[in-house]
């Protein structure tokens, strides 16, 4: 392994945890319209905020998310360019069982990460890459990390979040990313 250290987070950059919210929510309230999962939306009624405690709670729902194709290629380069690979994501407070079956996901699907995290401040993880959708733990964590470099996957949420140390991955500029890593990579040995 060179001496990169690639930090992942997991919900919504490796795994579809939205896509499962609104799957749910359509598949119990057929009749939502113009709904939204994110808990601080109006468009996030209680009816459909009561839907998701209860789902999110039932077992399986953590451990059987679905593999997102975008956060895999770019964890799949980063095994390839032997770069340390760990995932780094936030612990649900309301749903106990989450923690085991999102360490049981990660168990099954990112079986050769080289560390798996479950935290409250992913912000604080030492690192030179945070691979992230959320913008404002991109923030956090560029603030902590002020050499690192963000790479987040392009999600509606995220499309207009710029940062000086921050790049979208759109599944079309792989060749940005790469570029990026080798800068990185010389940038490193330099230091040493």
């Amino acid at each position: 392994m060179n001496n990169l250290i690639a930090l992942f987070d997991m919900d919504d950059t490796l795994c579809d945890t939205t896509g499962q919210k609104i799957r749910d929510v359509e598949r119990y309230l057929p009749n939502e319209k113009n709904f939204s999962v994110d808990y601080c939306s109006p468009e996030c009624t209680l009816q459909i905020r009561t839907l998701l405690r209860h789902t999110l709670s039932q077992p399986g729902w953590w451990e059987n998310l679905r593999k997102l194709e975008d956060g895999f290629e770019l964890y799949d380069l980063m095994r390839a360019e032997e770069i340390t690979t760990e995932i780094v994501t936030k612990m649900p407070k309301t749903y106990p069982l989450a923690l085991w079956e999102k360490l049981s996901w990660c168990k099954k699907n990112t079986p050769d990460a080289d560390n798996i995290n479950l935290t409250l401040k992913k912000r604080r993880y030492p690192g030179d890459l945070l691979i992230d959708d959320w913008p404002s733990y991109v923030t956090g964590w560029l603030d902590y990390n002020k050499k690192g470099i963000a790479i987040l996957p392009l999600r509606e949420w995220n499309k207009d979040y710029q940062a000086p140390r921050a790049v979208h991955y759109t599944g079309k500029n792989m060749e940005v990313i790469r570029t990026l890593l080798e800068e990185l990579k010389q940038s490193k040995n330099l230091q040493l």
